[in-house]
């Protein structure tokens, strides 16, 4: 008997089943992928498109078209609420989907910005840029092209894990593009790398601070 298959989120692990979505379609089967856009962004070379070492088309799969060419159905939202009870999802829009089997592979998010006194929201147009998703590394590169261009630009990095050292690395080769100068500062409550090794740790602190860092 068909079933209902519906994957949340098309992240990394959803990748791989969406490119074989014809084995489960070909059976008879539905299935759903919903997801946040057309693409999906591989994180590990976002810091690289921070610094201009990939372009965005580079880094991403084109996971709406996968899963169409596948026979399925694709849903550009998100997934807001489960209910197993009645075997339906509550998707942002409003929308629901209903299910007989469900995957979930949502990913990461950025905790909500804090708002500022005035009672905005802090976003991209104060220059704020959370990490996820990826995308946002694309739009924060263009920032630091035209201020760099305008003389100059200074970074703050919250937090630092591995993350946040590329970033910081990678925000000052963009900002240095530009052709102004570039100050990158990294703000970590615990340390830079407090997961590493003491080796790794003394690496990564020469290395940002070759580059004022």
């Amino acid at each position: 008997m068909p079933k209902r298959l519906v994957l949340a989120g098309a992240g990394h692990a959803h990748v791989a089943l969406i490119a074989h979505l014809d084995r489960i379609t070909g059976r008879g089967h539905e299935v759903t992928v919903i997801g946040p856009g057309d693409h999906h962004y591989y994180s590990g070379m976002g810091p690289g498109v921070l610094g201009g070492e990939y372009g965005p088309e580079e880094i991403r799969f084109p996971v709406r078209e996968m899963t169409r060419a596948g026979g399925g159905r694709f849903v550009v939202d998100s997934v807001l609420r489960i209910d197993p009870t009645n075997k339906r999802l509550l998707l942002a829009s409003g929308a629901e989907e209903r299910y007989d089997v469900l995957s979930c592979n949502t990913g990461s998010r950025v905790p909500a910005l804090p708002a500022h006194p005035n009672g905005a929201c802090a976003d991209e147009a104060d220059g704020v840029f959370p990490v996820k998703p990826i995308e946002n590394l694309v739009r924060a590169r263009e920032l630091l092209l035209e201020s760099g261009r305008a003389g100059g630009v200074r970074v703050g990095v919250c937090g630092g894990g591995p993350a946040a050292v590329e970033v910081a690395a990678n925000a000052w080769i963009a900002g240095r593009r530009g052709g102004g100068s570039c100050s990158v500062r990294v703000y970590a409550a615990s340390g830079l790398l407090p997961g590493a090794p003491d080796r790794v740790r003394r690496l990564v602190s020469r290395v940002l601070g070759e580059r004022a860092v």
